[in-house]
């Protein structure tokens, strides 16, 4: 019997590189950027989704229906609410997003609540996943043997278990036409114009540019790489942490306090024809008063206007 093991062997491990290879990867990258992968076991079913369910459901995006192979504007970048009805009432519901990306299939979030907010970082396709447990699963005495083997053996996979009812919709997601705002006329009327130097630099920019390509540091820690930063992220930061001790490197992003001027001149000329960086005033009005010695109080306008550069080079001649 021994001499048909190789070649039962044979046989085996190339059904198992078959497989690996047969489809692409869910691909899930932390906040680190650790990149874990999982090969898929299904191209045609990837999520493992059952034919038929024992449910009635529908999910939504910010209230909006998702429609199984439709289309939705949605705004990208910002969080949004997800919400499920399942009827009748499951032992558990939850829900789970991904994004098509070429062969693999991104995994955003796996397992969160009705209720939970998530963003759309890019259009594209996408993934949602119901799963959905009607009752109180029994616990295998196997489970532990089975989590020992997968850690052993990475074989690939189904998503989602046998012991899930699974519902997915995909749809297409594409951003959202967002109206621009009509300025204030006074803030038109008495808005300043800047005669630039005919070999002028740089020109005033909007400040999204300016992050996307810059990094976080604080006391010479890069808390965020060039890749690792969007404008929502650092909002939020700037929102609930002390950034007294933080700047963002544009320059030369990935090393502590270092200015490069030729590398920052190339960055900047790179976004304007990408048009990435585009001219930009930001503006803003209000009403303000003060009392003076006689106890006469004064009411006025303020107008303000607002230029931020990538860089200021002074010593350019």
């Amino acid at each position: 019997m021994s001499k048909y093991f190789p070649a039962v062997f044979l046989v085996f491990f190339s059904f198992f590189n078959f497989a690996q290879a047969e489809c692409g990867d869910f691909v899930f990258v932390d906040g680190s950027g650790y990149e874990e992968r999982t090969p898929i076991e299904d191209c045609a079913n990837p999520f493992n989704e059952d034919e038929t369910n024992p449910f009635d459901s529908s999910v939504f995006v910010n209230g909006v229906e998702v429609i199984d192979g439709g289309e939705l504007a949605l705004p990208l970048g910002e969080y949004l609410a997800f919400t499920a009805a399942v009827v009748p009432e499951p032992f558990l519901a939850d829900l789970g997003l991904f994004r098509q990306d070429g062969d693999d299939i991104e995994v955003i979030d796996d397992y969160f609540s009705s209720g939970g907010q998530l963003t759309f970082s890019a259009t594209g396709t996408y993934y949602l996943v119901l799963s959905v447990m009607m009752e109180q699963p029994m616990v295998s005495q196997n489970s532990f043997l089975n989590k020992l083997v997968a850690l052993i053996i990475p074989t690939a996979e189904a998503y989602y278990g046998d012991f899930f009812e699974v519902r997915v919709y995909e749809f297409t997601v594409i951003e959202e036409a967002v109206e621009e705002e009509e300025i204030d006329s006074l803030l038109l009327q008495y808005a300043p114009i800047l005669y630039m130097h005919p070999d002028e630099t740089y020109f005033p920019m909007n400040v999204e540019s300016f992050i996307k390509d810059s990094a976080l540091w604080e006391d010479g820690v890069q808390l965020r790489d060039v890749s690792g930063l969007s404008v929502q992220e650092f909002e939020s930061i700037i929102e609930s942490e002390d950034t007294s001790d933080m700047y963002l490197a544009y320059s030369n992003p990935d090393t502590d306090g270092a200015i490069d001027l030729n590398t920052a001149e190339q960055k900047y000329k790179d976004a304007v024809e990408a048009k990435e960086a585009t001219t930009t005033v930001y503006v803003h009005r209000m009403n303000d008063s003060y009392t003076d010695s006689q106890g006469d109080t004064h009411y006025f306008t303020v107008l303000q206007y607002w230029y931020f550069y990538a860089m200021n080079n002074w010593g350019q001649t």
